[in-house]
């Protein structure tokens, strides 16, 4: 009892540690600069290349890498931190570095355990021809689709599993005793009724010790994959090597593992303290619930919810809403896998009033925990979307509505138990006789329930390993995309209310230098919501295939509108357009 006390304690330093200093993060970590600026032209050889990003960022010794105009890395030395600012990561160059084009690229970890990467170019004396793309370099750093197919269905197994394991020990140790007792009356220590509640117990053990597997594993699991997403390389490969120790020393990594601890500790509790002869204990209980509150910390701290501000109120509501979840959806596997075995120990007419009794508290229940998922849900949407409109135009608000399209099913589930199963078994067991056809539909309700929430927890899985679209970026935004025969790369800073300076990079596609054949640029900016724009500058020339507008005015928060218009000879015009979220 002592240890898996101190080992409760000891994991639960690990993950309160884990929550340290991400104050001013924004989820997916945003590069703020790069030195030497994107497109600049040196006339000497620069002695380090830098990235800066709007949190702290971990990544292994190759995070960052310099490719010279014919492709041949001329970075020396592992990626560091310079000055131990843990939000920039550096490299060395080579020295005497030849006259060309030079393509930078990054791949590091951010808070929320997902791996981010792009790249810049630079030229010392004279831009050249031929280097690679930025995205060619990258592609063969990137984990394959199957590696982040497993990582998704990893984090997939981990909400499951739970939502099952907490959701059955509370069904277990605070719905299932009062509603027995209520049914069974005073003849409570009747053979038939101890053999329900020894019956019970059991179910509940193998399904509390099977959570617990299932989420050590895919805990496990998940950091070597993040490990494998981060370096490109297969899951075996990165086996103690440099991506895994960084994974490990990242936020996830921290709270994925003390999830092992934890999935670790709840098996032992479960099989101990979880017997089917005996009652358990109050101090037994209490335990067991400290370590399922400790499993509800998990999805928070190790994604988004962790690394958005505010913290202080997005971590405490995913936590209401995984309680919520775990209450609902484990409630709906109790039901299914472990209240039917047990009230067959029972004669037909007690059998019926045991149904009544556990499905009427559990309705209840589940009532209250779909007004908490609902709530916190939309807590955290206010934050991670920013505006209503993401919730049309971003991959995240898309899964979103798709969670709640799922949700809204499931409460109409309910909503038939309530309304349908519930007074029929209550008829039934007012005349004494067994379930029936009710007893029927309960099974086949609980059994779609049970199908839809494999759905909710494919896209919660799908949720969290995608960028939200926050609507407060941290500092500088960045924009990509193609304009023409050109790809266009383009930094808003600091993209707030007031005067801001816009960079334009022009690129080519395929080499990914500069393409210097526009003979104008314009710049406009528009508002919509508040009828704002079209505002117009003709950008200035820095570089070879660089503009810059300064002093461009956003009057007022929202979604702004950007158009770029690349004029080329006489006849013919290129434009693009990306939106920047203004706080």
């Amino acid at each position: 009892m002592k240890f898996c006390a101190a080992l409760v304690a000891c994991t639960l330093t690990l993950i309160v540690a884990a929550s340290g200093p991400v104050s001013s993060a924004s989820a997916h970590a945003q590069l703020t600069s790069v030195t030497p600026q994107r497109g600049a032209v040196l006339q000497a050889a620069p002695k380090i290349v830098s990235f800066q990003f709007s949190e702290a960022v971990t990544g292994t010794p190759s995070a960052v890498r310099v490719y010279g105009p014919r492709g041949a890395r001329v970075d020396q030395g592992g990626a560091f931190h310079p000055d131990r600012k843990s939000n920039t990561y550096a490299v060395a160059l080579e020295g005497g570095l030849a006259d060309g084009t030079y393509t930078a690229t990054y791949q590091v970890v951010s808070a929320d355990g997902h791996v981010i990467s792009a790249g810049s170019t630079f030229s010392i004396g004279a831009p050249s021809s031929g280097t690679a793309a930025v995205s060619d370099l990258l592609a063969g750093q990137k984990a394959g689709p199957i590696t982040r197919g497993a990582l998704t269905l990893a984090r997939g197994v981990q909400f499951a599993a739970i939502a099952l394991g907490v959701g059955v020990l509370i069904f277990l140790l605070l719905l299932w005793p009062r509603a027995r007792a209520r049914a069974c009356g005073e003849d409570q220590h009747g053979p038939q009724w101890v053999a329900a509640d020894e019956r019970f117990r059991q179910r509940s053990r193998r399904l509390i010790l099977f959570s617990a597997a299932a989420g050590a594993l895919s805990a496990a699991l998940a950091i070597g994959l993040n490990a494998a997403n981060l370096s490109g390389e297969s899951f075996f490969s990165v086996l103690g090597g440099e991506a895994l120790s960084t994974t490990l020393d990242s936020r996830f990594g921290t709270v994925w593992s003390a999830a092992v601890i934890i999935w670790l500790a709840l098996a032992v509790g479960a099989a101990v303290l979880i017997r089917p002869t005996a009652q358990t204990g109050g101090r037994a209980k209490l335990l067991l619930l400290i370590v399922a509150a400790m499993l509800l910390l998990v999805p928070g701290l190790g994604g988004h919810a962790g690394a958005v501000s505010p913290e202080w109120l997005l971590v405490p509501a995913n936590v209401l809403h995984v309680l919520a979840a775990s209450t609902w959806a484990g409630g709906i596997a109790a039901l299914l896998l472990a209240v039917r075995p047990a009230s067959a120990q029972v004669p037909a007419a007690p059998r019926t009033r045991l149904l009544v009794e556990v499905v009427g508290d559990f309705s209840a229940t589940a009532l209250i925990a779909v007004v908490a998922l609902v709530a916190s849900g939309v807590i955290q949407a206010i934050f991670l979307l920013g505006q209503l409109s993401d919730l049309f135009s971003s991959n995240y608000g898309l899964l979103v509505l798709a969670k709640s399209a799922l949700l809204l099913a499931l409460v109409a589930a309910g909503a038939a138990h309530r309304r349908r199963t519930l007074p029929r078994l209550r008829a039934a067991a007012a005349t004494g006789k067994s379930p029936g056809e009710s007893g029927r539909q309960l099974r086949n309700l609980l059994a779609a329930e049970a199908a839809l929430l494999l759905a909710v927890f494919a896209a919660t899985a799908l949720l969290s390993g995608s960028a939200p679209p926050l609507g407060e970026p941290a500092g500088p935004t960045n924009l990509t995309g193609s304009i023409g025969p050109a790809q266009f790369e383009a930094t808003v800073d600091p993209a707030s209310v007031g005067a801001n300076t816009i960079h334009l990079y022009l690129l080519n596609p395929r080499s990914g230098a500069q393409w210097d054949n526009a003979d104008e640029v314009e710049i406009s900016e528009r508002q919509s919501e508040v009828g704002i724009g079209p505002l117009t500058q003709v950008a200035t020339k820095a570089g070879p295939g660089h503009y810059i507008a300064r002093a461009v005015q956003f009057g007022a928060p929202g979604e702004w509108t950007i158009q770029f218009t690349v004029r080329v000879g006489e006849f013919d015009q290129y434009t693009a357009t990306a939106t920047v979220a203004v706080p």
